[in-house]
């Protein structure tokens, strides 16, 4: 009963500031700053006070208002990941040999890419220094880090959860709904659970 009502517990000023910061930023030592505690102690504060059964509560009800306000679900966050892990780069170039413009990739491609910066190509010097061309530098997302995401999301690293299961006995990562994927996505996630397991062996 004290856990249900210790969560229940209003947030003071400095502690909803403190929260609605770092619902905004993601930095604790900033939202303690802006919230008023001592800059001295400000991460290990707002670290302390973060942790507070009432101030988790009322982070993640916001966080989840925010989410369905949005439009932001598990299934399109997964199918975003996918996106990235299963980037191909062959698709950034045409059947010459040349590199695409950005308004010409098609949207997965797109997704993937981070940046794309053009430097210009010179030879020559003073008076009878020219332009002879361009190169493009295109950064791409981390595939490693997209598939680390995805095996997070659907709980194949099981060897590192420190919890089994989640409020009440509740599954600690609810089953997803993955009616909406294409069979071409399925057959990706399909294709990267038989990796991941046998990495695993």
């Amino acid at each position: 009963m004290k856990g249900k009502s210790e969560k229940k517990k209003p947030l003071n000023p400095r502690q909803k500031k403190l929260a609605d910061t770092y619902l905004q930023t993601g930095s604790v030592k900033y939202s303690a700053e802006a919230a008023g505690y001592s800059k001295k102690n400000s991460e290990s504060l707002g670290s302390r006070t973060l942790k507070k059964p009432h101030v988790q509560a009322y982070v993640q009800s916001q966080a989840e208002k925010l989410a369905e306000k949005v439009g932001i679900t598990q299934e399109r966050v997964l199918k975003e990941y996918v996106k990235l892990a299963f980037f191909d780069p062959r698709k950034l170039y045409d059947e010459s040999g040349a590199l695409l413009k950005a308004h010409d990739l098609d949207d997965d491609t797109a997704a993937a890419i981070t940046g794309m910066e053009k430097e210009e190509l010179h030879e020559g010097y003073g008076e009878e220094r020219r332009q002879i061309g361009y190169t493009t530098k295109v950064k791409f997302s981390d595939k490693r880090q997209a598939l680390d995401s995805i095996a997070k999301m659907m709980g194949w690293n099981a060897p590192e959860k420190k919890e089994v299961t989640g409020k009440d006995g509740a599954p600690l990562y609810p089953e997803l709904d993955l009616s909406d994927l294409t069979d071409e996505e399925l057959r990706v996630m399909a294709k990267l659970k038989r990796k991941l397991n046998a990495e695993h062996l």
